[in-house]
């Protein structure tokens, strides 16, 4: 099986309020980690967040569209014959490892662009002067793409 991965990280600046959105802190900092989601292939993400696959490579698709859980459950000796799309990945060999993120299975044949979104709201009353995102991305599996990898942020 050919196997091609890319997520893209979607930040969406609503401009109006709406439930469920993360608010941007004016000072400090906002953290999310995935481990409350339990080990389930269909955990629901966590609020604010949402994910899609699409079966065009290099494709974003739209926070409203996208889907508030995963599919697939996975860990560090997922089978060379998984199926594609949105997984549930925890930590260590096995699929129940307690450090969980959300990640995208790709293949020739199916899921091309994995993408992760986050809605995030400034409901300080006061204009942002600037925004730092960070993020990290972890590439399990030796699955090889002519093309490369490619991690993209949009927003």
């Amino acid at each position: 099986m050919h196997v091609r991965f890319a997520v893209l990280l979607t930040l969406a600046l609503a401009a109006l309020p709406a439930a469920g959105q993360i608010a941007i802190p004016i000072s400090g900092s906002s953290t999310q980690n995935f481990d409350g989601i339990g080990t389930s292939a269909t955990a629901t993400l966590s609020a604010s967040w949402k994910a899609d696959k699409q079966s065009a490579a290099r494709t974003l698709g739209t926070f409203s569209a996208a889907v508030t859980a995963t599919e697939r459950q996975g860990g560090a000796n997922l089978s060379s014959a998984a199926s594609n799309g949105i997984y549930n990945f925890g930590s260590g060999t096995t699929t129940t490892g307690p450090d969980r993120a959300i990640g995208f299975l790709s293949s020739s044949g199916g899921t091309q662009s994995g993408n992760l979104y986050a809605q995030l709201q400034n409901n300080s009353g006061t204009a942002l002067t600037g925004l730092t995102i960070t993020y990290d991305v972890e590439k399990y599996r030796n699955g090889s793409n002519a093309a490369g990898f490619r991690f993209q942020m949009f927003y």
